[in-house]
């Protein structure tokens, strides 16, 4: 409660005073998904958030498969946490050197790997909690590794209305963050190997998906520093 409290009363003395954006009806949102190549990118990350949060939100089920204990499960975390930086930093830089597909080509590869590596120690009981860490590390990057690019792609298709398209991308984060918790939760009764199996199945649908809508959607432009800079960094701070 103190450091609320700390934190309101530093913002009122410090921060200045702000103009507020102007409001923008619930239709004019909606109406950038006219667009076909929006409709295209956006399930991509539903799928993807999907994917990674079907495990993530029972980590310690899911760890315990693989022997990790619920007090050592802080630290398998806090290793998936140093991949979620890592990835979410690398990704953008790598999205304008090698593109945004390619970034998340190989994103989605290495949270198949990370997970369906977790799933086979589950199924044959292994335990090694480096390995466990290392694994929980390629998850973590896979998983954050998914934002920067995917806001690149769609300020590219979209680059006028590029705050509405990055809002909407959020909203889709959340929707794969709930329907990943959801789905887990439906699978830890059948147990934590169908619950990995799940989740890295939905991985590798991902990238099918990728590869199949790429090819089809229009030629995507590499943005200038100012596009990228204007409506919010790519390399967006989103709550995975």
């Amino acid at each position: 409660m103190l450091v609320w409290v700390s934190g309101i009363v530093g913002v009122t003395l410090l921060l200045p005073a702000l103009p507020a954006n102007p409001a923008v009806p619930l239709r004019t949102r909606l109406a950038v998904l006219n667009n076909p190549a929006v409709r295209a990118i956006l399930p991509l990350t539903v799928i993807g958030m999907t994917a990674a949060y079907t495990v993530y939100a029972y980590s310690v089920p899911a760890l315990s498969a693989v022997g990790i204990t619920p007090s050592a499960t802080v630290w398998v975390l806090a290793l998936y946490g140093v991949g979620a930086v890592a990835g979410n930093l690398a990704a953008g830089y790598a999205t304008d050197r090698w593109g945004s597909v390619r970034v998340l080509t190989a994103g989605y590869l290495t949270m198949a790997a990370g997970l369906g590596l977790l799933g086979a120690m589950a199924t044959t009981h292994t335990t090694s909690p480096a390995l466990v860490g290392l694994l929980a590390m390629a998850w973590g990057a896979g998983n954050w590794c998914q934002t920067p690019p995917q806001q690149h792609r769609l300020i590219a298709v979209a680059p006028q209305e590029a705050p509405l398209v990055v809002a909407l991308n959020s909203s889709a984060i959340y929707v794969g963050i709930g329907t990943g918790t959801l789905l887990g939760g439906l699978t830890v009764p059948s147990g934590t190997t169908t619950m990995y199996a799940t989740a890295t199945a939905l991985a590798v649908l991902a990238l099918i998906y990728l590869l199949a809508t790429s090819s089809r959607l229009p030629g995507l432009r590499r943005l200038t520093p100012g596009e990228r800079e204007g409506p919010g960094p790519l390399a967006g701070a989103e709550p995975q």
